[in-house]
């Protein structure tokens, strides 16, 4: 598939406990790294796939809890559902096949 994003910020919106707001994925079709938005606030900051972490936006008024919270298992298990959702709907919206988009 082609390169560039699937999603958009305020689409796939999600919800993550002990974080604030409706979240939103913006996935990189090259690498998967996961821009995630939070409605009204702007990027958070971003998942990477490869390493499984979640590192803060400089820009993003979060606290250490949160962050932690942003790095726990269940809410990194939460944004890869939402990042696959996010990459499946655009592929398939660009022409592409559920498979092509795994």
């Amino acid at each position: 598939m082609a390169a560039g994003t699937y999603g958009e910020p305020g689409k796939n919106p999600f919800t993550l406990k002990g974080i604030g707001g409706i979240l939103s994925p913006v996935v990189n079709a090259s690498n998967g790294v996961t821009q995630i938005y939070r409605q009204g606030s702007g990027s958070l900051g971003t998942f990477d796939p490869s390493t499984k972490k979640f590192t803060k936006d400089p820009k993003a008024n979060l606290s250490d809890a949160e962050i932690k919270i942003l790095n726990n298992t269940e809410s990194i298990d939460n944004i890869k559902g939402k990042a696959k959702e996010a990459t499946v709907k655009g592929v398939i919206a660009a022409g592409g096949t559920e498979e092509e988009a795994t």
